[in-house]
């Protein structure tokens, strides 16, 4: 092969790699990795071409849209399970986002991953679209907000703004679209059950007291979720009504659930008979002899159900009461994920639970 054809292949891939979008820069990779298996092109010159292909590929990966909830302004890189991902975060994220999707009645068509943003985000890259999440930051979230709800909120906000089509729009976030994301998270949050206070909640922890150019301030962000949160608990007629539940009771100290005082059951839901009481990750739950898993303190409904195990060390597993696939030992003790309990099960006895 002369030096005139080199030549030549290297201009036409260098006359066409500034102008290529997303797919063309994808077959000049590929029609280089051709010329160089086939030695047509030597090894200084593979390098040299690969290399100007990679420049124009982080040009165009540059154009992308994101959010972080926060209203940083970082973009993070995917922290794979072997930098330290826990199970129980990984499993936990991805639970919370799927529940979410299936309450708005929906499939997810974006990637939900690890990556090291300050707290989560949203975002699109070569035409993917992304959730991302810290896991120190969720963990941080569940410790700092003693609620589970705190990160449905968050991940709620992030999976608005992909729902409403923001991110299909140039030019990244605004404060208006940061409250329509808002809004969504608390209408989604309000359907799932939450109360106004738990909606709030990582707003009120995290939020910023300024508004900066991207996201508004923490107290315009709380109004959009109260109106959405409205939204949510607006009756629907298309649908059997639940009782309704004293959210501001929520606030007050209440007095905790012992033997001698049963849990009152919404009417839709008889119950002949508990199995097991349960304390996971700090919620009670009751286990009845339907296999269905009830929440105490969000009023008796129902969260999760009894399965198989899917471990001979299991007596059974907890399917997301209320966050994941929990395995409960032969001891009594809950886990998930980790050698550490994250919780206890007692067998109910007569007229007990």
């Amino acid at each position: 092969m002369n030096h005139s054809f080199l030549l030549f292949i290297a201009l036409i891939l260098s006359a066409n790699i500034y102008a290529a979008d997303l797919s063309s820069i994808k077959k000049e990779l590929k029609t280089l990795k051709e010329l160089c298996d086939a030695s047509l092109l030597d090894a200084e010159e593979c390098k040299k071409q690969r290399a100007k292909i990679l420049l124009t590929l982080d040009k165009k990966e540059e154009e992308i849209w994101f959010c972080n909830y926060g209203g940083e302004n970082k973009l993070g890189e995917p922290i794979l399970a072997e930098d330290g991902v826990s199970f129980s975060e990984s499993s936990s994220v991805n639970t919370i986002v799927r529940e979410i999707l299936d309450e708005a009645g929906l499939v997810g068509n974006f990637i939900v991953r690890a990556a090291s943003v300050p707290n989560a985000a949203a975002s699109v890259r070569m035409g993917d679209r992304y959730i991302e999440y810290n896991p120190s930051f969720v963990q941080n979230l569940k410790v700092g907000t003693k609620t589970n709800w705190s990160v449905y909120s968050v991940l709620a906000h992030e999976i608005g703004h992909h729902l409403q089509g923001h991110t299909l729009k140039p030019g990244g976030s605004r404060p208006d679209i940061e409250l329509q994301a808002d809004e969504y998270s608390g209408f989604i949050l309000a359907k799932m059950g939450a109360s106004i206070k738990d909606a709030q909640k990582a707003m009120k922890t995290f939020g910023s007291d300024s508004a900066s150019g991207t996201h508004p301030a923490t107290q315009q962000r709380l109004v959009a979720i109260k109106k959405g949160w409205d939204k949510g608990k607006e009756p629907d007629d298309s649908k059997p009504q639940p009782i309704a539940q004293d959210h501001e009771a929520e606030n007050k100290d209440v007095p905790p659930v012992t033997v001698q005082t049963p849990i009152q059951q919404p009417p839709a839901m008889p119950v002949s008979s508990y199995l097991y009481k349960c304390v996971v990750n700090g919620e009670q739950v009751l286990i009845d002899n339907t296999n269905r898993v009830l929440s105490v303190p969000r009023g008796g409904i129902q969260v999760g159900q009894r399965v198989p195990p899917n471990h001979p060390n299991c007596a059974f597993n907890l399917a997301a009461p209320p966050t994941g696939v929990y395995c409960v030992g032969h001891n009594g003790m809950v886990y998930f994920g980790t050698p550490m309990p994250v919780g206890q099960c007692i067998q109910c006895g007569p007229g007990q639970c």
